[in-house]
């Protein structure tokens, strides 16, 4: 599964994290506490991934660059939302690596 996929690598950037199953969201976890620096909506064969980030153009351009499909940034809830496909797994683990810590340090400041 993407998801599970997706939470290894955000262990090898912050150990700890399991994922926490909502009703229109899968967040993550961590002693007992939520940590949603990145959040999930899997899909039938993708998975919609949100990072917590400020929005930033050098950031945008990067996303478009290594060629990481984007939904539009969500401003409400400060978030990028990029479409996760089984071949981005391994295709792009280092550019995703990046964003997830990317999300984290600004999650944790």
């Amino acid at each position: 599964m993407i998801v599970d996929r997706m939470i290894e690598l955000i262990n090898t950037v912050h150990s700890g994290m399991s994922p926490n199953y909502n009703k229109h969201y899968i967040g993550l976890v961590s002693g007992g506490v939520a940590r949603n620096f990145v959040t999930f909506s899997p899909k039938k064969s993708i998975a919609w991934a949100s990072f917590k980030l400020p929005q930033d153009s050098e950031l945008n351009t990067w996303l478009d660059e290594v060629g990481l499909s984007t939904g539009s940034y969500n401003s409400t809830f400060g978030n990028y939302r990029v479409r996760i496909r089984q071949t981005d797994l391994n295709e792009h683990r280092d550019e995703l690596v990046e964003l997830i810590t990317k999300s984290r340090d600004a999650y944790f400041g």
